[in-house]
């Protein structure tokens, strides 16, 4: 069962998913200042971007449905 979402709530999402970015940005920022770079979190940070970065297309994806 699919269940649709209100356009205001897409857009919360896509505003929520792009400040968990910037955060994540922010930690790579850090670790890869430190000496040796922490490869490992910075990985973990790029795959946390990835995934949030899925999530804004699909709610991009649901807008252009609500938009039809």
């Amino acid at each position: 069962m699919i269940i649709a979402s209100s356009v205001p709530t897409l857009l919360g999402e896509i505003i929520r998913q792009s400040q968990d970015i910037a955060s994540e940005a922010r930690w790579i920022e850090y670790y890869a200042h430190l000496n040796p770079a922490d490869v490992e979190c910075i990985e973990d940070c790029v795959r946390c971007i990835v995934d949030d970065c899925k999530v804004i297309l699909e709610n991009i994806n649901d807008l252009k449905g609500e938009e039809i």
